[in-house]
Formats: C-alpha cells, sequence, structure tokens
C-alpha cells in the first residue's frame, strides 16, 4: 500500500477509536493477527479477550463454522444483526468501502 493510503487507514482508525468506551477496562492492546483480518457479513471466526486480569492479554480466534483449507478467515467489522443497507452505511462511513461480500451480494 502506498504511504498516503495507509497514513489515511490510520487517521481514520484512530478516530474510530475516540469513540469508544471500554466501560470499567482500563487498557488498549493490538494484537498484530486479529488487527489484519478482512471484513465480511457472513464471518467464519470471532474474536474473543478472555482475561483473568493477572496475565497478559490475549485474542483467542474461533471457528464460527467449519472452514475450508486455504479459506480466508474473516470477521465482522460491523452488527451483523442489522439489514444491509446499514452494514453497507456503516462499512463506508467507518471503513471507507462498499461491501461486496456473499452475503451483502445476495441480499
Amino acid at each position: 500500500a502506498d504511504a498516503a493510503a495507509v497514513a489515511g487507514a490510520r487517521d481514520a482508525a484512530e478516530a474510530k477509536d475516540s469513540e469508544y468506551t471500554t466501560g470499567s477496562l482500563d487498557a488498549t492492546g493490538l494484537f498484530a493477527v486479529a488487527c489484519m483480518m478482512n471484513h465480511s457479513c457472513d464471518p467464519n471466526k470471532k474474536t474473543l479477550y478472555p482475561s483473568d486480569g493477572r496475565g497478559p492479554a490475549v485474542a483467542r480466534l474461533v471457528a464460527l463454522r467449519d472452514c475450508e483449507a486455504g479459506e480466508e478467515v474473516c470477521h465482522a467489522y460491523v452488527d451483523t444483526d442489522r439489514d444491509v443497507d446499514w452494514r453497507r452505511q456503516e462499512l463506508w462511513n467507518s471503513y471507507g468501502f462498499l461491501c461486496v461480500c456473499p452475503r451483502c451480494v445476495h441480499e
């Protein structure tokens, strides 16, 4: 990716991060593998962040269904219980892309 695209993505992510609250959690983490996964409105994994508060933070990737060998592992960037128009608008506003995943194309 070119430097301008990377800078734009970083600025958008920082702006979006400022909108979130962490409730009782007083920490931030960067999980290199999890943060590089692409989006799908029909994800094949979810990410859990189990912690007992004493050890290091971990991101646990959990399969939502059986996956084929070589299948891309994707997670949802938005609420997949919402309708296709809402999801597409939210993805456009927050991440700058129009979702053309199989679910959105079908719906």
